[in-house]
């Protein structure tokens, strides 16, 4: 892990893909690699952590980080995307993405991403209490490409917590998405 003095910034060529109340997201125009600047550092983004996500990430439909700079920087890939999950199922100017199989792929990736962490917590916690989890599992931070392929993003929402804290988002946005694929059924679009 490279360390690098906090408030490091590299801006030229970089174009700013977000920058909201906890983070700002750039992108390196050349290497088209994203650095991702949390506005307070955070202790749990250590080597450990980077370690553990580096494990997780192998075979996933998740975003790819490449390095920890600091407890608050680290590079990843970037993912061109059209919109994000939650737009896709809810807006009707997405309706062409609404196939079978974009609905199994996206029931099966939203789902598997709380169940890979509970099987990948198993197999790496052996004597504690402890589970590898995305504390902020929502439609929104899943990327949908133009290919209709679905990455989850925000890799430092994955912590180790105890008792499964916060895992109500995921069961919250399980129900919004079923909601929202009901209500597309249920229209004249999906009853085709």
């Amino acid at each position: 892990m490279k360390i690098r003095p906090s408030g490091y910034r590299m801006r030229k060529n970089f174009t700013t893909l977000h920058d909201g109340a906890k983070s700002t997201i750039i992108l390196n125009d050349k290497t088209k690699v994203v650095h991702k600047i949390l506005k307070k550092p955070n202790p749990k983004l250590n080597q450990f952590w980077f370690e553990t996500y580096q494990k997780y990430q192998e075979g996933k439909p998740i975003v790819k980080i490449f390095e920890l700079i600091n407890d608050s920087e680290y590079t990843m890939e970037y993912v061109p995307y059209v919109n994000d999950l939650e737009q896709i199922v809810k807006d009707s100017n997405y309706r062409k993405y609404l196939t079978k199989d974009f609905i199994c792929d996206a029931l099966a990736i939203f789902n598997s991403s709380f169940v890979d962490a509970i099987k990948f917590s198993k197999q790496y916690t052996h004597n504690d209490q402890r589970y590898f989890m995305h504390y902020d599992l929502k439609l929104s931070n899943f990327l949908v490409d133009k290919n209709k392929k679905i990455t989850l993003i925000d890799p430092d929402s994955f912590i180790w917590m105890r008792n499964l804290e916060s895992c109500e988002k995921f069961y919250m946005n399980q129900i919004n998405l079923m909601f929202s694929l009901q209500r597309y059924f249920n229209s004249p679009e999906g009853m085709r």
